[in-house]
């Protein structure tokens, strides 16, 4: 299939402010995309010790006001925990 004609891709793109300029021949041999902000604080949570504390006291049952979704992540309500330091 064309590039420009995968409407999802071209809309990314845009996203990105990435386009495709016709003429040359070009290929894209790799593409690297980072990980949303939301799964970089899911995964640096564990890391945090004060996070990790409050994640086992609600898996106690010692706190109320932080909950464990499905996904593993610690939350107050729909907010996500954010850990100290750099994310």
């Amino acid at each position: 299939m064309i590039l420009t004609e995968q409407k999802s891709l071209i809309e990314e793109m845009r996203r990105l402010t990435l386009e495709v300029v016709p003429g040359e021949v070009a290929r894209c041999m790799a593409l690297q995309l980072q990980s949303s902000l939301i799964d970089r604080i899911k995964e640096a949570q564990p890391k945090d010790k004060q996070l990790q504390k409050f994640k086992d006291q609600v898996g106690a049952g010692l706190r109320i006001d932080l909950i464990i979704p499905r996904d593993g992540s610690l939350r107050y309500g729909v907010i996500l925990c954010v850990p100290k330091g750099d994310v």
